[in-house]
């Protein structure tokens, strides 16, 4: 995993600018409640002051650049454009990237609809006060993008929620093979838990 450390932008931080710019509801809730929208998401303490610490303009701009490649394999020009306004941010250098492989396993396409989920269910909360199930997700018009975006990205993988309103519980198993394949499990801590089959 590579971290924000001699100029080299972290992956979590480059999924999340990538997902703001797919799911509407999340740059609106990263411009319009961003504190407590950056507290529910998986990233290092680091990541988390400089995209609290971003100007409104800063944020938008890094959320337009992941928006412009969003549908081009991640690079290493990809990967610098969407960094930019971070490495600005941390540290005004240079910023150097490495490649990335373009290939996207099954497991990574489940655990990062789970990141979805956990980000469906934080906006879910601002609103409402409380978490949901898979279905209050579906309907409701702040998250039902993010939702479905999750479901129909994880697929050999199904995703469920079981949520008493105080916490939830995403799992992520895959449809077929549940004796040979890992699943994933995610809290509202965000941290993405490996099951071994």
């Amino acid at each position: 995993m590579k971290k924000i450390k001699d100029g080299i932008m972290e992956e979590k931080l480059t999924k999340v600018l990538q997902t703001a710019a797919e799911i509407s509801a999340l740059r609106d809730a990263f411009l319009n409640n961003r504190e407590e929208t950056v507290s529910g998401l998986d990233l290092s303490d680091a990541e988390k002051a400089m995209l609290i610490s971003a100007s409104d303009k800063q944020l938008d701009k890094m959320i337009d650049a992941a928006r412009r490649f969003w549908k081009r394999p991640i690079g290493k020009a990809t990967k610098a454009a969407i960094a930019v306004g971070v490495v600005a941010l941390a540290a005004s250098s240079t910023l150097v990237t490495t490649g990335v492989s373009h290939h996207v396993h099954y497991e990574e396409k489940a655990v990062h609809g789970l990141r979805q989920i956990v980000t469906a269910e934080q906006l879910y909360k601002n609103a409402y006060g409380v978490f949901g199930s898979m279905d209050n997700l579906l309907k409701d018009e702040k998250t039902k993008e993010a939702a479905n975006h999750a479901l129909s990205h994880s697929i050999p993988y199904k995703l469920t929620i079981v949520s008493d309103g105080k916490t939830f519980t995403a799992t992520a198993e895959h449809e077929t093979r549940t004796k040979t394949r890992p699943s994933f499990r995610v809290g509202p801590d965000g941290k993405i838990e490996e099951l071994k089959p």
